[in-house]
């Protein structure tokens, strides 16, 4: 049976015909690439979708597993959408400010992010370890501004590879969504200072996971990661706290999710919506957009 191809052509996702689908053989945290697919796939569904991916779709379709099997879970589901919708806007500001810029998208997984920004300008760099980078040129090829990387968001293999573009103007976005809560502390401060030495124009796009969320998931009250042995290590209170670990570090901006009065938080199940009156700011993911030498011109 013939299955769909996700190809570039012009930065567009097209589709052409092969034969089989693609295994899915990934490590512990890289298997966690299927929650953002799920959640982008289940949101094409909906009356009023928080994102709207087609691409999603077509890649879903060239993997050999089952999405429908990770469950119905309504609140990650909301969660992870308003999360990709929120990175998407910051990214668009950075963009449309530095619209030859570099982005950067670490532990990219199975994302399609690039089919939702791409304004023809950009030069654009998957990130991601070796078998989901493997998994990924099976079913996204690369053209000639969008390319994937194999290398480790704790070494600077990939670094060198960007700087060394000869298109490369100085100004990088680096986006790392849903994917340092997997690390230690110590490892998230030598990865900012990593990108803040390599990019001092820069602009990181984060996420943080609360206590609370970390304590719900080690209780196996969030029923999508019941599926998955991942955990969360890196869990601060307020996202801010990176501020007092290196002086160019900045927060300029950042979002709660879910925040109350939004459309994410309208479409949250009766029970979570309530609990959600309840809980302070304390309990949601936020998500940042940092500049990585405040010194700087990035903006």
């Amino acid at each position: 049976m013939m299955a769909s191809k996700t190809l570039q052509n012009s930065g567009k996702t097209t589709t052409s015909s092969v034969s089989d689908k693609s295994k899915l053989k990934l490590g512990t945290v890289q298997e966690t690439m299927l929650l953002p697919l799920w959640a982008r796939v289940r949101e094409l569904k909906e009356k009023d979708p928080l994102i709207v991916d087609e691409a999603a779709s077509t890649v879903a379709s060239r993997i050999d597993c089952d999405l429908d099997k990770l469950g119905n879970d309504a609140f990650s589901q909301v969660v992870m959408a308003a999360r990709h919708a929120a990175f998407d806007e910051f990214a668009k500001r950075y963009i449309d400010l530095h619209p030859s810029s570099t982005v950067v998208e670490m532990a990219c997984g199975l994302s399609t992010r690039f089919d939702r920004l791409d304004n023809g300008q950009l030069r654009w760099f998957d990130v991601d370890l070796a078998d989901a980078i493997t998994l990924r040129k099976s079913i996204i090829e690369e053209h000639q501004r969008r390319h994937h990387l194999a290398g480790s968001i704790l070494n600077t293999d990939w670094i060198q590879t960007i700087k060394h573009d000869p298109n490369f103007n100085g100004n990088c976005l680096i986006i790392c969504e849903g994917v340092l809560m997997y690390f230690h502390e110590h490892q998230v401060r030598h990865i900012l200072t990593q990108f803040s030495d390599a990019f001092p124009n820069g602009v990181c796009l984060m996420d943080t996971i609360t206590p609370w969320l970390k304590l719900r998931r080690e209780k196996g009250h969030l029923q999508l990661m019941k599926t998955f042995t991942a955990e969360f290590r890196w869990c601060p209170s307020n996202l801010q706290e990176i501020e007092h670990w290196d002086n160019r570090f900045k927060v300029a901006d950042s979002m709660l999710i879910p925040q109350r009065g939004t459309r994410a938080f309208k479409r949250l199940p009766k029970k979570e919506k309530v609990l959600e009156w309840f809980r302070s700011d304390q309990s949601k993911t936020q998500i940042g957009y940092v500049l990585l030498n405040q010194h700087a011109s990035a903006t």
